[in-house]
């Protein structure tokens, strides 16, 4: 359905065609029928918003939970009671505390908001594994800690991300930079620490902008030039009539969400349902392209995943590099993000991901999406890229130049309230901005942003997928002290 609901029960009888995981037609008889009590897709909303590796109707949503934080008056008191929803928690178990019959269809139902955040047919969902899926028992919640540090708006935010948390397993770890000082915070899972490793997700979109503008100021590439007339233009079609650059940063150039062959059919017969984008590979991204027909660009903004894979091809054949290598040697290494990587990483140090109900998830793998959502790291990585980014006008070299040319206005509104840079959005109140991306992919959520004016910056990591309040806490803070009111 549209609206991307699955309703049941459910009955499917098509002929879908398909390129990659099922590159030719297939016939589907009549689904079974799905019984209650196995899906419950009309939960409330705000229980089903979703991750940032996302449809556009994904990012629309943490816009809109961003706009409608308004607090009560001044800085909200730790013990006042959430306007958020917290998930259900029960001690030592990855399972939501809900009848065994709920309990049952917690992992379908993180399943199927991912599905949802990922857009892909209804019937995708019914082939999900049903059961609450424990990675064993977690540790023991913690109180929310200071960890470094001083700031009270750190432990104020790790306490109040704190009540989000579906479960023991499920935690977040906080930073709040003021000028040159850091805080770090913890709530919830009692094992985190400063190095443990989460998925940055779409965060990683910032690092892609920055390697642009970095061969923009280079006078390699322009931002206003068609992607036909690039490196590499000729292979990819003629439906990229008037696409630019700077079309395909914020978000305007009329792309959907997800190239045209890139789709359910691909996903379930390649094995790939937990993992969705490991197997979509360059070769695919080409035939993609070619069979993309790009509607009138700079007419609309909507949140593409598939701009920034594009990006990412524009990338490598200008330089002839692979993307993972300009990322490492041209933005992570040179931010100070010692243990960040796009790939390859195991071990005790990384956050188990869990669904938003607070069953086990998988971690994602990426390919050609590498550029939208691939960028791993810890607590730290993250407070590094956010302090280079909060310094970046203030120095003169090449990364610097092009974060402070990405993080400016960009002549493209989103609403109201906001509008692009160069990848990262800009939220506006009064005399001063907030400056900010968010992350999500099946099993965690971050934020990071901050105030330019007041020098003020948050980061927020958890290992819990679709849960998007946390950008309106994130802005919240960093709000507070920059004289403009949490939008």
């Amino acid at each position: 359905p549209a609206e991307g609901r699955l309703r049941v029960p459910l009955a499917v009888g098509a002929r879908i065609g398909a390129r990659g995981g099922a590159r030719r037609g297939i016939r589907f008889g009549a689904l079974a029928r799905l019984r209650r009590p196995l899906v419950t897709a009309r939960a409330r909303e705000n229980e089903e918003s979703e991750g940032d590796l996302q449809s556009p109707r994904v990012f629309d949503h943490a816009l809109s939970l961003v706009r409608d934080a308004e607090p009560a008056s001044g800085w909200p008191s730790p013990t006042a009671p959430s306007t958020l929803t917290p998930g259900p928690r029960v001690s030592g178990s990855a399972c939501p505390a809900s009848p065994p019959h709920r309990r049952e269809a917690s992992v379908l139902h993180d399943r199927l908001v991912a599905v949802r955040s990922l857009g892909l047919a209804s019937f995708v969902a019914a082939l999900a594994v049903v059961g609450c899926q424990s990675s064993g028992i977690a540790p023991a919640a913690a109180p929310p800690r200071l960890a470094e540090g001083d700031s009270p708006a750190a432990l104020r935010l790790a306490e109040r991300v704190a009540e989000l948390l579906p479960g023991d397993a499920a935690g977040a770890a906080i930073a709040v930079v003021e000028d040159d000082r850091v805080s770090l915070a913890f709530g919830g899972r009692a094992d985190f620490t400063p190095e443990t490793l989460f998925e940055l997700g779409s965060i990683t979109k910032v690092v892609t902008a920055n390697l642009v503008a970095q061969r923009v100021l280079a006078g390699a590439l322009d931002l206003d030039t068609g992607l036909d007339r690039l490196p590499g233009g000729g292979d990819i079609g003629d439906g990229w009539s008037g696409v630019t650059l700077r079309h395909l940063l914020t978000h305007s150039s009329g792309l959907s969400g997800w190239p045209p062959n890139w789709g359910p059919v691909r996903i379930v017969f390649s094995g790939s349902l937990g993992d969705p984008f490991a197997g979509y590979d360059a070769v695919d991204l080409l035939a993609g392209m070619q069979e993309t027909r790009a509607p009138e660009p700079g007419e609309r903004w909507v949140y593409s995943n598939y701009a920034f894979a594009v990006l990412g091809r524009v990338l490598e054949q200008e330089s002839g590099t692979p993307f993972e290598t300009l990322a490492r040697d041209g933005f992570i290494a040179p931010s100070g993000m010692e243990t960040a990587t796009l790939h390859d990483w195991s071990g005790p140090a990384v956050a188990p991901p869990r669904g938003r109900r607070g069953g086990a998830a998988t971690s994602w793998s990426f390919s050609a999406f590498a550029p939208a959502g691939a960028l791993r790291g810890s607590l730290r990585d993250a407070v590094a890229l956010l302090r280079h980014a909060m310094a970046a006008c203030e120095r003169d070299d090449p990364v610097a130049r092009a974060t402070c040319l990405a993080r400016e206005p960009a002549g493209f509104p989103m609403n109201a309230d906001s509008e692009m840079g160069l990848g990262w959005v800009r939220t506006s109140r009064n005399d001063a901005t907030v400056v900010w991306h968010n992350g999500g992919t099946g099993g965690y959520s971050t934020f990071l942003g901050f105030s330019p004016e007041r020098r003020r910056g948050v980061v927020v990591l958890t290992n819990v997928g679709f849960l998007r309040e946390i950008d309106a806490l994130g802005i919240e803070t960093v709000a507070r002290d920059a004289g403009v009111r949490a939008p």
